[in-house]
């Protein structure tokens, strides 16, 4: 990236990073809002667990 020596345009590039990095900060918070309210249910709980058990399996197959 080149540095300009213009001190305003700087300035500037600062605000628009910071205000970039708060809209993602806002999405992630979103996206994690929603993951945790549906690891409240029981059906994903039981996907978890049968996850689970697959990579236990997987895992036994590789060591034996």
């Amino acid at each position: 990236m080149k540095k300009n020596c213009d001190g305003v345009s700087f300035e500037r590039y600062k605000l628009v990073k910071k205000e970039a990095n708060k809209a993602v900060q806002n999405a992630r918070v979103k996206l994690y809002k929603k993951i945790y309210e549906k690891l409240d249910t029981k059906e994903v709980e039981k996907d978890i667990y049968k996850i689970a058990r697959i990579k236990e399996k997987r895992l036994e197959i590789y060591i034996l």
